[in-house]
């Protein structure tokens, strides 16, 4: 029996929760900026040949009628194992949506999904003709939220997902940052709108 869905409970019943709870909000009302570290944590295949390093991520999110809607770019260094492989770097960028529940009044949860572009850029030119490599992604998120400030949050994710690479990139990340809360400046809302 395939482990995959099992690894996926905590999203899909968080993000179920989610789906009976009422949205705050206005859309484009507020914007969050997010800054983490973010590291590979599962094995499989890719980390055969090879290594995961620590990576950074950046995002936008904002209230978007049922939901949040979020956009940002992930990356994911590896530092090839073997001399028959080139090192690479893996850039996320995705769309995403998600719906989050408040658990205290300093705290909360949120689930969602994401969709994107997975571009390998590898080292040299050890496959000719293979320098980069663009790929459909798609991943499942859990997020805790603790608000230190106002303004400001903590934020700890992880992160499933799925590359549809010739061999299937299956990876689980966690990520660590701080999250930054600001009023949409009024030209902007207006353009979102």
């Amino acid at each position: 029996m395939p482990v995959f869905p099992f690894r996926l409970l905590p999203s899909f019943a968080l993000f179920a929760g989610c789906l009976t709870h009422p949205v705050s909000g206005q859309p484009f009302e507020r914007m969050e900026l997010v800054l983490a570290g973010t590291v590979n944590v599962n094995h499989s295949p890719l980390h055969t040949f090879w290594q995961a390093r620590p990576g950074v991520e950046l995002s936008v999110s904002t209230p978007f009628y049922r939901g949040r809607a979020e956009a940002g770019g992930i990356l994911h260094p590896y530092t090839a194992r073997t001399a028959e492989v080139p090192s690479f770097s893996g850039l996320l960028l995705f769309a995403g949506w998600g719906l989050r529940v408040p658990i205290a009044p300093r705290l909360a949860v949120e689930g969602g999904a994401r969709l994107g572009n997975y571009r390998m850029t590898f080292d040299d030119d050890t496959f000719p003709g293979l320098r980069t490599e663009h790929e459909l992604t798609v991943a499942l998120r859990s997020t805790l939220i603790g608000r230190l400030h106002p303004n400001l949050s903590l934020y700890v994710a992880g992160n499933y997902m799925k590359s549809y690479t010739f061999i299937r990139l299956k990876l689980l990340h966690v990520s660590a940052g701080l999250r930054y809360t600001f009023r949409t400046p009024d030209w902007l809302k207006t353009f979102l709108q």
